[in-house]
């Protein structure tokens, strides 16, 4: 009989047991975790700086550029001048721009190889912003020429970043359309590079 009681007892503890909740363990994060999260998080900061970083030199950089201007005379389109731009944000010094003829054909006048003269503004320091004109002599002719390529070559230095000194080059190619009409159109300066630079070293600036 009291093997039969302590059998009943311990089976309704067993129940009673199986009816209360259990608990949760939930050990605290361990030093090795917490030091590991610090560790991602400083890495966060030293890649977003990068990226602040380098979106602040790129910012910086020299950034010039040369683009056609509207005609000079609306009876002859293809005497357009060349405007010189300096959308950085700083100024550029000692900028010094030069139109080389690869080849320009114009009646009985044949140019090659050769810096151009040029009307407008050739030297001096570029501000932020500011936009000069460059008029190669020759294309001011009211004669309409038969062949043109030429190319704008633009030195500058950047005041902010030591002993450098920047060279550029835009090409210009004269085409024909379907209607007569000559005009200039912006060409790879690749294949004319090599000659253009040789020249240059002829006329420092």
């Amino acid at each position: 009989m009291v093997a039969c009681r302590m059998g009943k007892k311990s089976r309704k503890r067993r129940r009673r047991n199986k009816l209360r909740p259990a608990h949760k363990y939930n050990p605290e994060p361990s030093s090795a975790t917490h030091k590991a999260h610090r560790m991602n998080f400083g890495m966060a900061l030293t890649i977003l700086g990068i990226m602040l970083g380098t979106l602040g030199l790129m910012g910086l950089r020299p950034q010039i550029s040369v683009s056609l201007g509207e005609a000079l005379n609306l009876s002859t389109p293809f005497t357009r001048p060349f405007k010189l731009t300096n959308s950085g944000l700083l100024s550029l010094s000692k900028v010094h721009a030069s139109i080389y003829a690869d080849k320009i054909i114009i009646g009985n006048l044949h140019i090659g190889e050769s810096i151009l003269e040029t009307r407008g503004w050739t030297a001096g320091t570029l501000e932020s912003g500011e936009i000069q004109t460059l008029i190669p002599g020759v294309l001011s002719s009211p004669v309409q020429p038969s062949v043109v390529d030429i190319a704008v070559i633009v030195q500058y230095s950047a005041w902010y970043i030591p002993f450098f000194r920047g060279l550029r080059i835009w090409r210009f190619v004269g085409i024909t359309d379907p209607s007569g009409e000559f005009h200039l159109v912006q060409q790879p300066s690749e294949p004319i590079k090599k000659r253009a630079l040789g020249v240059l070293k002829s006329f420092p600036p």
